[in-house]
């Protein structure tokens, strides 16, 4: 018979940290147990100039004018460094960011204790981002936007401009001029829409939206998201209008003005 050690050393859980939005990084209740971390814990960072956003990190009960120091705040533990963070460059400001720390055995001579390593998890929104540019893509089809990619193109002049709708659907059926790839004026409209969304673009930002409100009104409420304006329509013709975020109201203003 043969036995198979199974240590406690290929089971021990994942020391887990967070980067939160305000830039301080808080332990997890266990993460603050494994480490001993208490009101009297500091801690020492060392950046990597190979990959500044893996710092090396040491906690030590010793206080220098180079430590951060644990604070405590209700049951759980955190050191204020979204200066640190900041200059080395980690976006922490829109969410929270998860990362694990490594034991790297091999510099703890060089830091003078246990060294950690940093090694932050990709965000669920990069992610999610993926999934959802797929899903995107397959519901407005490869035909549609490569159509879009070309006529849309910064130096197209077809951006932050009024075009009539009945133009720009006839500009899609001319490059696919096969029955079968054609579309109707309703699945234009659609699939228009499904590839502002994925662009970030903004249709018709100088008309109030289904629930009356304003480009800008949205905007506040609403930073990510993309802008739905209603129906442009005058002198019998109806237009549409793909904008960039950065357009300003200015602009929007001039361009509710012109025609194409």
């Amino acid at each position: 018979m043969a036995l198979t050690l199974l240590s406690a050393r290929d089971f021990t859980f994942t020391l887990k940290v967070t980067i939160q939005r305000t830039g301080k990084l808080g332990f997890s209740a266990p993460t603050a147990e494994a480490l001993g971390i208490d009101s009297y814990t500091y801690a020492k960072f060392y950046m990597d100039d190979e990959n500044k956003l893996s710092p090396v990190v040491v906690f030590s009960k010793n206080k220098d004018e180079d430590s951060f120091k644990a604070n405590k705040s209700g049951e759980y533990y955190s050191l204020s460094t979204s200066i640190l963070f900041e200059s080395l460059g980690f976006d922490f400001k829109k969410q929270n960011i998860i990362c694990d720390l490594k034991r790297e055995e091999e510099v703890d001579a060089l830091v003078g204790g246990e060294a950690y390593r940093l090694v932050c998890r990709a965000p669920k929104s990069r992610r999610k981002a993926t999934v959802v540019t797929k899903t995107l893509l397959q519901q407005m089809g490869p035909n549609f936007f490569q159509w879009a990619e070309s006529y849309f193109n910064e130096s197209s002049g077809h951006l932050n401009i009024k075009i009539k709708r009945k133009d720009m659907y006839n500009a899609y059926n001319a490059m696919f001029s096969d029955y079968k790839l054609k579309v109707t004026p309703n699945n234009f409209k659609t699939k228009l829409k499904l590839y502002c969304r994925m662009k970030k673009l903004d249709l018709n930002a100088g008309k109030p939206n289904i629930n009356g409100l304003s480009f800008f009104d949205f905007i506040a409420q609403n930073k990510e998201d993309i802008f739905v304006g209603g129906m442009d329509k005058s002198n019998g013709f109806e237009y549409f209008t793909v904008s960039n975020r950065e357009r300003s109201e200015n602009e929007i203003k001039l361009n509710d003005a012109e025609y194409h």
